[in-house]
């Protein structure tokens, strides 16, 4: 699912960073909003969308639609370990999710490691890339409550409200341990974003 509000700008939601939080901000900002689909309800030809009957019917990105001509547009990202984190505790929590043909592993080791065989170009890597170079603006989930104001200071807005906390994770301890090996992987697999929005920081 995408949003254009105001006629002008689009936000495009992309699972697991924070975009519920941010649709809810721009609905606390402006009236004049709505909801993009996929055109025909097309379904991407890569391989992730394909599993997942709620990515092919909510979630959209700028080739799958004809309405972003013209519109200004952003995303929010999530560094991809920060992201496998959020997936399987969302699958702890009984919310299964399709990135491991909706599996969940014993251990979170386990489960990047079984991540990574399915995808292993990267799940999170071959995800951004349907957005990346077509989207204007990238936000940062780790500094969501200052890069969202003040893109939209940039924007032109005024009197924004403070960014809201949705669909968070109850705080829970989890056994989120990785093997120094399955951690390498999972970064040298994801590089291409983790050297580009992070900076090459390995978080």
């Amino acid at each position: 699912m995408a949003i254009l509000f105001d006629d002008k700008y689009i936000f495009y939601h992309i699972c697991k960073t924070g975009g519920t939080s941010v649709v809810s901000f721009i609905y606390d900002l402006t009236k004049n909003h709505r909801k993009l689909f996929r055109d025909l309800n097309h379904i991407p030809s890569c391989g992730y969308a394909q599993k997942s009957a709620v990515l092919a019917k909510n979630h959209c990105g700028p080739l799958d639609i004809k309405d972003h001509d013209g519109k200004t547009s952003f995303v929010t990202i999530r560094h991809p370990i920060g992201w496998y984190e959020s997936v399987y505790k969302r699958g702890l929590e009984g919310r299964q999710f399709f990135v491991n043909n909706y599996k969940i592993a014993e251990t979170f080791d386990q489960f990047v490691t079984s991540v990574l065989r399915l995808h292993p170009y990267g799940f999170v890597t071959s995800m951004y890339s349907r957005y990346f170079p077509f989207v204007d603006y990238v936000v940062k989930l780790e500094q969501i409550d200052h890069e969202l104001p003040q893109l939209f200071k940039v924007f032109g807005y005024k009197d924004l409200p403070p960014v809201p906390k949705k669909n968070v994770s109850p705080i829970k301890k989890y056994d989120l341990t990785l093997d120094q090996k399955t951690r390498q992987n999972l970064i040298d697999i994801e590089w291409p974003i983790i050297d580009r929005f992070y900076h090459g920081a390995n978080r």
